[in-house]
């Protein structure tokens, strides 16, 4: 979500902590992994909206590591840029439904709506990834997203 992997180490970092210091009340929960990665998605939330506020500044994306082909890292680098631009609330649920491969039920209380809007909003997100990958490529309508 947050394309550095640094940065994300620090949300889990964070997360990890504000659990342990509630580890009494949280042992107890029902899901206590379900606990912890809510706080870890809305912690990371959080940083990604900031750092989209005027004012952070121009970042380029995270590398991406990969020990297979020049072509195979170059998509992915391409994904990468390409879900950074995508609005975050898309983002959020394309990468808690097809990387997480949460069910909507689960993206929608990670992100606290109904499974149906997450449902919508990866939806958005996957067409405007389709759309961000053709122009990338080169096989864009021409128009201006």
């Amino acid at each position: 979500m947050l394309g550095e992997r640094e940065a994300a180490e620090d949300v889990v970092a964070e997360a990890f902590a504000r659990a342990w210091a509630r580890w009494g009340r949280v042992r107890r929960l029902r899901s206590p992994d379900g606990y912890l990665f809510r706080i870890v998605f809305r912690l990371g939330f959080d940083e990604a909206r900031r750092r989209t506020r005027p004012g952070f500044g121009d970042r380029e994306p995270a590398d991406v590591a990969g020990s297979g082909h020049a072509d195979q890292v170059e998509t992915k680098v391409e994904l990468e840029e390409a879900l950074l631009r995508l609005p975050l609330r898309q983002r959020a649920a394309v990468l808690l439904l097809d990387f997480l491969d949460l069910d909507s039920g689960a993206a929608g209380r990670a992100m606290g709506v109904r499974a149906g809007t997450v449902r919508r909003l990866a939806s958005l997100g996957r067409a405007w990834l389709r759309a961000l990958m053709a122009e990338e490529g080169g096989e864009g309508d021409g128009t201006d997203r």
